[in-house]
């Protein structure tokens, strides 16, 4: 079939398939040295590691200030010629950023220990990661602006692999010794390599930008990016609070299936990932020529895909759960549909969030976030005491779909009747999607009925595929 041959493939399309296998090929890894620690480590030891997850993603905001944010695309438009500079000069403010986060945290030491329940040994993890990864972040993210996905899909491949292996490396063979420390040593092997990559791209960037402190560079970023700062900072807490308040308000062990769970339902969110890494440059891109109705065509397209990959995944759950973990976390397959929908919703959310940024609405974006973070802290805390902790699954669903539809109505506010996309056909996609994932639910013990369903659907795929390519070449970038 022509549109399957990469030499007709668009540059944006050939970004998103090489940013897609790349980070399948890591998520495989990951999906290959998943079974390794549920087996060896214990759920309460799995807690931990979610725990500490949870929070680096949290505390990461006020370290970095979120300087990867959507602001960093704005900035590949706005300095094309100067990018390197720019990169440099914000990635010196966030060293400086995470050196004052290290120094309170020295000084409330026994507070934050206390409140965050890891040990000093991650704790200090955590501040090295808040220093290097930047580099290796801003460098993925200049990479992928400018559509050079071949160097991004093997830095993808050589960091994440390399971490995951050698971090399954060492806690088998810490196991095998006696070790008792394993969640330790997992994120303590795993982190360190990811660190040592972050400090090479720290050493190239600052080498090509040979810029520290630039106020015209520090003014825009802190401008346009305040409001995307509190915005980061409600988006990790809506991400996270799930796992944060089930670790709190139930236990370490419960937080640990849920996390393998959700860790289990994420294999969508990497599609969608490497969908709106290419997505951002296409759709700034493109609005800024005027060509709104290639934008649509191109979000409509990607979303398609992800529902594919959403329902698809729900359908073959049960079978993923068996082989990625031991039976004490098949009490809790029932949650990876509420999940999946929740994350395709995070794919509608980013759409309207990605229209808001290119016209610099950066205010609604903070706000339609905090909204949804406090109410998705707020059904946590009611739901979890009254259901447990299964309940999470769908506070977040319900957290994402009003966060969903408010940037939706804030997009209108601001674009009054400029029609940018096709709204009704990509809410009819998120709803029609949802409904299918949560229903799957009944069919869990029906394993001939679900991959019948698979079946049809990918006949339907077969059989319509003159559509799907008709509506592949109207995304398609003009040469």
């Amino acid at each position: 079939m022509e549109f399957l041959k990469l030499g007709k493939l668009s540059l944006q399309a050939k970004a998103a398939f090489f940013f897609t296998i790349a980070v399948f090929i890591c998520k495989g890894i990951n999906f290959i040295t998943l079974p390794i620690f549920t087996r060896l480590l214990t759920t309460e030891e799995m807690g931990i590691v979610t725990t500490y997850n949870s929070w680096q993603v949290l505390l990461v905001v006020f370290a970095n200030l979120s300087l990867d944010s959507g602001s960093f695309n704005i900035a590949m438009m706005e300095y094309r010629n100067e990018r390197y500079k720019y990169m440099s000069s914000i990635l010196f403010l966030s060293t400086v950023s995470s050196i004052c986060v290290g120094i309170l945290y020295f000084v409330i030491k026994p507070f934050v220990l206390r409140v965050v329940g890891l040990n000093e040994s991650l704790m200090l993890l955590m501040l090295l990661s808040f220093i290097f990864l930047p580099a290796t972040t801003f460098w993925m993210l200049h990479q992928r602006y400018c559509y050079k996905y071949k160097s991004t899909a093997v830095v993808t491949l050589l960091s994440t692999g390399s971490s995951l292996i050698i971090s399954a490396i060492c806690t088998y063979y810490a196991s095998k010794i006696g070790k008792t420390n394993l969640a330790d040593i997992r994120l303590i092997s795993g982190n360190v390599i990811l660190i040592i990559w972050g400090a090479i791209f720290y050493f190239l960037i600052f080498k090509r930008g040979k810029t520290a402190y630039n106020k015209k560079y520090w003014k825009f970023v802190l401008l346009v990016n305040t409001p995307l700062l509190f915005h980061g900072l409600a988006k990790h807490i809506l991400d996270v609070s799930d796992r944060t308040m089930i670790s709190f308000m139930v236990g370490k062990s419960e937080v640990g299936v849920y996390g393998v769970l959700y860790s289990v339902s994420s294999l969508a969110l990497i599609v969608w990932s490497a969908i709106n890494a290419s997505l951002i440059p296409y759709m700034f891109e493109h609005l800024r020529i005027g060509q709104n109705q290639k934008v649509s065509n191109f979000v409509i397209f990607m979303m398609l895909v992800y529902s594919a990959s959403c329902i698809c995944l729900t359908l073959v759950a049960p079978e993923l759960v068996k082989i990625l973990a031991t039976e004490e976390y098949m009490e809790a397959v029932f949650l990876m549909p509420p999940i999946a929908a929740g994350i395709f919703f995070t794919a509608l959310y980013n759409v309207y969030s990605n229209l808001l940024l290119y016209l610099k609405k950066t205010n609604y974006i903070m706000v339609a976030t905090v909204v949804a973070a406090l109410f998705n802290v707020a059904c946590n805390y009611i739901f979890i005491q009254l259901f447990g902790y299964q309940a999470a699954a769908y506070t977040t669903l319900a957290s994402f779909m009003v966060l969903a539809f408010m940037q939706f109505s804030f997009l209108k506010k601001t674009c009054d009747k400029t029609n940018i996309i096709h709204d009704k056909t990509i809410w009819l996609i998120a709803i029609v999607t949802s409904v299918i994932c949560i229903a799957v639910n009944v069919l869990y013990k029906m394993i001939i009925l679900r991959y019948m369903m698979i079946g049809v659907f990918f006949i339907l795929i077969v059989l319509n595929y003159k559509k799907i390519i008709f509506l592949y070449k109207r995304m398609k970038c003009d040469e």
